[in-house]
């Protein structure tokens, strides 16, 4: 196979896990989104918003995988590293929902200023710091996960999960 395939192949298989892990977590925030404008006779239809979120935040872990900063852990016990890598994750997370919201109001109000002060006051801030408590514990769950896979011999999570499981009963 040649370089440029074998490069392919390993982004897609690097991407692939978290990108389905972040559409499932973005699916359930989208869905307890839906359930509570019900109440309020607003239906809305997220399933495209939950994918492109999901990929934006797939791509975003990914990106800061490469940054020698989110290593500074690596000789401390593995709780140390997961809770510093949801931070990271959890901090460009957010930054990237401020700015996406801000970048929908510039495309609208044509000024950066206007595209502020529009996205602040008509943002329902308790909902944004709900979406954010669950972000961040669904982060730190994609951590402790994937940190747990690593200690995991050949086969992974994977392995562990669809493997049948040894015969732990005993005869009398």
């Amino acid at each position: 196979m040649s370089k440029f395939k074998e490069k392919i192949v390993h982004e897609f298989k690097t991407l692939l896990p978290v990108t389905i892990y972040f559409l499932v977590v973005n699916e359930l925030l989208a869905i307890t989104h839906r359930v509570l404008l019900q109440e309020y006779g607003i239906t809305v239809s997220s399933f495209a918003r939950a994918v492109v979120i999901a990929l934006v935040v797939a791509k975003v872990v990914l990106i800061l995988d490469h940054i020698s900063i989110m290593n500074i852990f690596s000789r401390k016990p593995r709780l140390t590293g997961i809770v510093w890598k949801t931070v990271m994750y959890f901090v460009a997370t957010v930054l990237i929902q401020l700015i996406e919201g801000i970048l929908h109001a510039f495309i609208a109000t044509g000024s950066l200023g206007t595209a502020y002060t529009t996205y602040t006051s008509e943002t329902v801030w308790a909902r944004f710091y709900l979406v954010q408590m669950w972000m961040y514990v669904l982060l730190f769950n994609y951590c402790f996960i994937r940190e747990l896979g690593k200690d995991l011999k050949s086969g992974g999570i994977v392995s562990l999960l669809f493997r049948p499981q040894p015969d732990t009963s005993r005869s009398a």
